[in-house]
């Protein structure tokens, strides 16, 4: 119990909870008895818990008497945790009467209604055990009872969802005729029915399972985003019985660790906050209840906005000098998510190997390359960073003359690539094939030459031989 006040304010705050119970009673008598004949001198009587036990069960009473006689009542304990009795020792074909009774620690309570049986050679199949639901923790065993009598022994079969079943590794009748269950899950809640035949009667029985288990996988989409907070909305599972405690929402980075963050149940939305402003993040959920951590949701892959630093127009980035150049970093734009820093880079034109002039340029300065020589060609490479990645971009200047004069522009014949060359003879044709032809002609007497000439030193050698 807790107290709290209220005024035109509003409600003040709780008061620490206090625990109390009342006083127990005598209990309500005990449900569903039933006597079930065992052979010509035993009757199984069997009950069920009072439906108001009005404190803790201390024990049972079953109280007996032959039907119409003066007889003495007998009387039998029972503890607290047994819901059947065997009476035996009875007369063949005579009724007995048969009713019961439970007590707490404040005495004993309402008597059920009275059953009466009579003992014989002929036993009818019938079922001790009641309809009944259970509830079973996701992972431990469950047993449900089917205690049977009857003469011939009755043959004890369980259907499973109307299914018969054959046992298994997880699944077995034991010798009372109970099913165990090992190690249940989700999909073992249902209907099971216990049937009991002989060759005189046949009986059946139905429980129901219920399995209290962890929340199945929630459902987590994405309602909104910002630079730095990406905002969820959390469902849970359709197919959850056991009551929904909460969620544990787990994020992180692309590239780095996971986060975690406790969500109430009662919030449709969460927003996660204090995100690395256009990255990229994986988002997943698991629900919790009473009996533990559930399944993790599929993962959301989403990204905060903000983009990578976008180049600056020439301009108004590069101010020359004869000796040195001025760089206006304000002039970049950060994409909206801020710039951390820059890295600059700078060499000759005719160079191959940059000279990394800084790694850590604020990017609220002006920065100044110093020490270039006058009127010569440089290239300029910066790479400007946010948490979105970076930006690479290349500039070519030329720094002034000692006098604050231009040079000219360079005049560096450009390397012309094997698409370039082939293009450059289709479209040239008309010069190309005149020449190419006249080439081939060349060739042709030459070799026409080459031959008569040896011919005509063959013959002057036979000449000379004669």
């Amino acid at each position: 119990m807790q107290v709290l006040a209220t005024t035109a304010g509003g409600d003040g705050v709780r008061s620490v909870p206090i625990h109390c119970q009342t006083e127990p009673d005598v209990p309500e008598a005990p449900t569903d008895v039933k006597a079930l004949v065992m052979g010509n001198a035993a009757i199984l009587v069997s009950w069920r818990p009072p439906a108001q036990p009005n404190g803790i069960i201390t024990q049972y009473t079953v109280y007996s008497k032959a039907e119409g006689a003066e007889t003495e009542t007998k009387t039998q304990k029972v503890p607290h945790y047994q819901m059947s009795f065997e009476a035996t020792e009875l007369e063949k074909n005579k009724p007995y009467e048969f009713w019961v009774t439970a007590s707490t620690t404040i005495g004993e309570g309402q008597q059920s209604k009275s059953i009466v049986a009579m003992p014989s050679d002929q036993v009818p199949a019938k079922i001790a055990s009641f309809d009944d639901t259970f509830t079973a923790t996701f992972k431990e065993d469950a047993k449900m009872p089917c205690l049977a009598v009857g003469a011939p022994q009755p043959e004890i079969t369980w259907k499973i969802k109307g299914v018969e079943f054959s046992a298994n590794d997880r699944m077995r009748v034991l010798p009372d005729g109970s099913l165990l269950i090992k190690s249940v899950n989700r999909q073992d809640a249902g209907d099971y029915s216990c049937h009991a035949e002989n060759s005189i009667a046949k009986d059946s029985i139905t429980h129901k399972l219920i399995v209290l288990a962890p929340p199945q996988s929630p459902h987590v989409t994405l309602s909104a985003t910002t630079t730095d907070a990406l905002t969820v909305k959390l469902k849970p599972h359709e197919g959850d019985t056991a009551p929904l405690h909460g969620y544990t929402l787990h994020y992180k980075p692309e590239f780095g660790e996971w986060e975690t963050s406790e969500v109430s149940v009662d919030s449709q939305k969460h927003n996660i906050e204090g995100l690395l402003c256009g990255s990229r993040y994986q988002v997943y959920a698991t629900g919790f209840n009473n009996i533990g951590a559930g399944e993790a949701s599929d993962i959301l892959n989403t990204r905060t906005k903000g983009q990578k630093p976008k180049l600056p127009e020439k301009p108004r980035f590069i101010e020359v000098s004869s000796n040195s150049v001025s760089l206006h970093f304000k002039a970049w734009k950060d994409g909206g998510c801020p710039m951390s820093h820059f890295v600059v880079e700078s060499k000759k034109r005719d160079q191959i190997e940059w000279n990394q002039i800084s790694n850590n340029v604020k990017p609220d300065n002006n920065y100044v390359v110093l020490d270039l020589e006058p009127a010569t060609w440089y290239n300029l490479r910066i790479t400007a960073h946010n948490s979105a990645g970076f930006t690479v971009a290349e500039y070519d200047f030329a720094t002034l003359t000692v006098t604050g004069g231009t040079i000219a522009p360079s005049r560096d014949l450009p390397e012309l690539s094997a698409e370039d060359t082939i293009r450059i003879i289709l479209s040239n044709l008309n010069l190309v094939v005149p020449v190419v032809a006249a080439l081939l002609v060349i060739i042709i007497a030459i070799i026409v030459i080459c031959i008569l000439r040896s011919k005509g030193n063959h013959h002057k050698g036979i000449y000379a031989d004669h």
